[in-house]
């Protein structure tokens, strides 16, 4: 049967039942790969300890699965909050004591703006097929001095994104997107989603990027849109200052230099005080 939710088979999958995973389209020679579920559920090891040691304050653990990461967050005193799109999960971790919630990162998340770390361990930055995207999603949730700790694939893999599919037994899951990125994609991808890379280590058999918010880059056409507008702004400004015809308004040739002088001193800081002191200015934005 083929037309089974992803969310159903990675439940049966954390229960027990073997499970794999299949690349869409893979010819007879590719391999399906077991889905580590066992990996997943074991207590967090030294490796995973030291992953844990670039969190800092308060952290939200994306696809957090059966959640042994966050608890040892948890342990270590960190606030944390994981999220998982399987209930089944999101069950196990609070079972392991975990504050967790079922959430999709994309969906309205508490304290959004004010996490410390994002954490996306074992791969979780392949959420969706759309790494940029993701990273995107999760730079909105970082406080601005915050960071993402990112799990990565070995150097020259590049990034892989494809369709796939969750296998038990006579069961296959309806396709998803997932991605794997590597070592030598992480700082241009940053970059795309307005982060900068902080770190870059190897971890045992495990790499790992610390990535923090950085400059938004500007989208393509939206430079052509900038200047487009600046220049209607000028013409319009232009506009206003004549008659429709190229002229000056009446006065405003014999009266500009007077009327500049006289009373622009005395009107300046009075009309800048005035221009400026009425509404919220950004301390007093929500």
């Amino acid at each position: 049967m083929a037309d089974v939710s992803f969310s159903e088979l990675f439940a049966r999958a954390l229960a027990g039942d073997p499970c794999t995973v299949v690349g869409v389209g893979d010819g007879p020679d590719v391999l399906p790969e077991p889905l580590p579920v066992g990996e997943w559920r074991r207590p967090a090891d030294k490796t995973d300890l030291a992953v844990l040691d670039l969190c800092d304050g308060v952290t939200i653990d994306v696809g957090c699965g059966p959640g042994r990461m966050a608890a040892a967050l948890a342990e270590r005193g960190h606030d944390v909050l994981a999220i998982d799109v399987v209930a089944e999960a999101v069950a196990l971790a609070q079972g392991l004591g975990v504050a967790a919630a079922r959430h999709s990162v994309f969906d309205v998340l508490p304290h959004e703006g004010r996490w410390t770390t994002a954490l996306l361990a074992d791969g979780n930055v392949g959420i969706g097929g759309d790494p940029a995207a993701l990273l995107r999603r999760i730079r909105e949730l970082l406080e601005p001095g915050g960071r993402v700790v990112v799990d990565i694939a070995p150097p020259g893999t590049g990034i892989e994104s494809r369709w796939a599919q969750l296998r038990c037994g006579d069961d296959t899951s309806r396709p998803f997107r997932w991605s794997v990125v590597g070592v030598d994609a992480i700082e241009e991808l940053a970059i795309s989603a307005g982060l900068q890379l902080r770190d870059l280590r190897s971890i045992k058999d495990r790499w790992i990027a610390v990535l923090v918010p950085g400059p938004m880059p500007v989208l393509p056409g939206l430079a052509d849109l900038a200047v487009d507008h600046h220049a209607e702004h000028v013409a319009g400004r232009l506009d206003r200052r004549t008659n429709g015809h190229g002229t000056p308004r009446n006065g405003h040739a014999n009266g500009h230099a007077n009327g500049h002088t006289n009373g622009h001193a005395n009107g300046q800081l009075n009309g800048h005080a005035d221009d400026h002191s009425d509404g919220p200015g950004i301390a007093g934005r929500p």
